[in-house]
């Protein structure tokens, strides 16, 4: 890593900490002629995480998969990756198959395990899918219980309380999502 990177580096974080979600939000707009700085540790929470998710799909499956709210670096970063593991599955007869049944472990939100990185691609992947039906309540994708459980913890974010999330899956993952998108736009 060079200095100059590292230095970038260093200049996100301290805005991005402090700034409110709004500025964090304008943070993301500015256009970098590379996404270098970005690492899967700032693409690992919240809207981020879908971001990258989604583009780690995309890349694999080769389709603009781009959610609503997207963090541009972090969606471009899933990208290469899953364009990088596409390619090195095709000596993989598996990964394709490890891949799927993994994603739909992460859309119902069930534990992750252990296993190859077309597993734990998929699984990824699953779990971004989750988190964007529950935000952009596709309600085909990811179920009347799951959209209603985003709006309810949303809710209870904004009123600065911890409500009980339901304890089955995909829910409890759903309420969550809402609650963490709750507090960091609390007016949207």
């Amino acid at each position: 890593m060079t200095m100059n990177r590292i230095v970038k580096l260093a200049a996100i974080f301290l805005v991005a900490s402090q700034a409110s979600a709004n500025e964090a939000t304008l943070i993301n707009l500015i256009e970098f002629p590379e996404y270098g700085f970005y690492g899967y540790g700032w693409c690992e929470v919240s809207y981020r995480h879908t971001s990258y998710g989604r583009g780690l799909q995309g890349g694999f499956t080769d389709r603009d998969l781009r959610p609503q709210l997207v963090d541009e670096g972090c969606y471009q970063l899933g990208v290469e990756e899953g364009q990088s593991l596409a390619a090195r599955s095709i000596e993989s007869p598996t990964c394709e198959v490890d891949f799927k049944q993994n994603f739909n472990r992460g859309l119902r939100g069930e534990v992750d395990y252990v296993g190859n990185e077309c597993m734990s691609a998929g699984y990824l992947a699953g779990e971004a899918a989750l988190e964007m039906g529950a935000r952009e309540a596709l309600v085909d994708v990811v179920g009347e219980r799951c959209v209603d459980e985003y709006a309810r913890g949303k809710t209870d974010a904004r009123a600065f309380r911890m409500g009980t999330p339901r304890s089955s899956q995909p829910e409890m993952q759903c309420y969550m999502t809402g609650f963490d998108d709750g507090e960091r736009f609390p007016n949207q």
